[in-house]
């Protein structure tokens, strides 16, 4: 079945049909039609099977998914700095106390009171715990992880999230950075017939 959406010819197969329908109630349909028009533009063509535009969904959230993952390595090590080197009493104090749980009771105190990485880097900072290149660094990529956090899709600046991707690998301890590689590469695995539209490998 081919069906016409903004002058480009799709091709779809029956069980094409209910993905597009299932992702036009999740993601909607001008998301879907931008990446019509992205997939065209790029393989210079006007008509092109839906299965494609599902390959392109599907990796944008798995690789955002992976990507997650490491991120969450990240947090820990910015949370990790201030628990281990602070108390709190009112407000975070450096000091040298390994049973006292002040700043990580502080920390996830279910109330109003929340502490965004964001927040957290302040006080770093404030204290001196960091210095302005590693406060640059984890900045960038609290960038990244907003822009997964808001499902922002990876398409409209491939090039952008490339260069967040090395600055997370760079981040993270040098045992965690083969397996990232390996992660992050075979996130496109099952999408051969998109790779070249897809992130480039990672070295």
């Amino acid at each position: 079945m081919v069906e016409i959406i903004n002058e480009i010819k799709v091709n779809f197969s029956h069980k094409d049909k209910e993905d597009y329908l299932k992702y036009v109630e999740i993601i909607g349909k001008k998301i879907i039609n931008f990446l019509i028009f992205y997939f065209c533009k790029k393989r210079n063509t006007d008509s092109l099977n839906y299965k494609n535009i599902s390959d392109l969904i599907r990796y944008d959230k798995r690789i955002k998914y992976n990507v997650f993952r490491f991120l969450n390595t990240i947090e820990d090590k910015i949370k990790q700095k201030l628990i281990d080197n602070t108390i709190y009493y009112k407000k975070f104090e450096i000091a040298n106390n390994s049973e006292d749980f002040t700043t990580l009771n502080e920390l996830n105190e279910l109330d109003s009171n929340y502490y965004t990485l964001g927040t957290i880097l302040k006080e770093l900072k404030k204290l001196k715990l960091i210095d302005d290149l590693e406060e640059k660094n984890f900045k960038s990529v609290l960038e990244l992880r907003n822009k997964i956090v808001h499902f922002t899709l990876i398409y409209t600046n491939l090039e952008w999230f490339t260069k967040k991707l090395y600055e997370l690998k760079n981040l993270l301890p040098e045992d965690y950075q083969k397996g990232y590689i390996k992660v992050i590469n075979e996130s496109k695995k099952q999408f051969k017939i998109v790779s070249d539209l897809l992130i480039e490998d990672l070295k």
